[in-house]
C-alpha cells in the first residue's frame, strides 16, 4: 500500500492515542482496498468503516426518488462509523464522483471489536464516542441544506466540505460536468450558482480553483 495511504489511515481521529502497532496489526492487517469508477456505489460486502484514500465521494439520503445531497467526502474522510454497531445498516447511499477513480479502504466490524478487546485504556472507545457526538452535531447543522435544495445551497455545501490547500484555495478536482452531476443540478444552474457567489463577494474563482473570501456570506445560503 502507498505510504500516503497508510498516513491517511493512521491519521484517523478514531485512532488518536491508540498504540500504532496495535492499529497496524489489527486494522491494517484486516482491511481491504477497493477501487470505484465515477457513479459506482461505494459499498462493502460486510458492515464496515470506509476510509477514502483517493478521489471524491458523494453521500445521498435513502430516498431514491429525490437526490437529497447530504455531503461530499475527500481523501482522509471516514464513512460508516455511525452504523458500525447499529442494529440496522444506515440507509444513506455513497457514490464515487469526479473524473477519475476513487479508492476506499474498508475495515470490518470484527476488527474494531478486536481492537476494543485488546486495548487496556479504552482510548478507541473514547474516540468513537467523540466521533459520533461530532457527527450528530454536524448532521444537525446540515438540516437546512437537506430541506433546501437550491443550486447555490448545494454548491455551498460542496465548498464547505472541501479542504483548502496551503494557498487557501479549494481545488474542485473534477470537471464542471462531473460536479453538476454530483450536485444533481444542470451545468447551467451550476455556473449561475458560481456567478451568484462571486457577485456576492463570497468567493473568487479561477477555473477549477475557488477561494472563500467571506465564510459568513456562504452561511447566508
Amino acid at each position: 500500500m502507498k505510504q500516503t495511504y497508510l498516513k491517511l489511515i493512521l491519521a484517523q481521529k478514531l485512532f488518536d492515542g491508540c498504540q500504532p502497532r496495535m492499529i497496524e496489526d489489527i486494522i491494517l492487517g484486516s482491511g481491504t482496498l477497493h477501487c470505484f469508477r465515477s457513479g459506482e456505489a461505494m459499498e462493502s460486502e460486510e458492515r464496515a468503516v470506509g476510509i477514502l484514500l483517493s478521489g471524491r465521494g458523494v453521500i445521498y439520503s435513502s430516498d431514491k426518488g429525490r437526490q437529497t445531497l447530504l455531503r461530499f467526502i475527500s481523501p482522509g474522510d471516514a464513512v460508516g462509523v455511525a452504523g458500525l454497531f447499529a442494529d440496522k445498516a444506515p440507509n444513506t447511499r455513497i457514490y464515487a464522483c469526479g473524473d477519475g477513480k476513487s479508492e476506499m479502504f474498508f475495515v470490518g466490524r470484527k476488527a474494531f471489536e478486536e481492537l476494543m478487546a485488546a486495548e487496556n485504556d479504552g482510548r478507541f472507545r473514547i474516540n468513537l464516542i467523540k466521533f459520533l457526538s461530532d457527527r450528530v452535531t454536524f448532521l444537525n447543522s446540515k438540516i437546512d441544506f437537506v430541506t433546501g435544495g437550491s443550486a447555490e445551497r448545494r454548491l455551498v455545501m460542496f465548498l464547505k466540505n472541501s479542504s483548502a490547500n496551503n494557498k487557501g484555495e479549494i481545488e474542485i478536482g473534477m470537471s464542471m460536468t462531473a460536479l453538476a452531476h454530483a450536485l444533481d443540478i444542470g451545468r447551467a444552474s451550476l455556473y449561475r450558482a458560481f456567478d451568484a457567489l462571486v457577485e456576492d463577494g463570497a468567493i473568487s474563482r479561477d477555473g477549477k480553483s475557488v477561494k472563500i473570501l467571506a465564510p459568513e456570506l456562504l452561511d447566508n445560503y
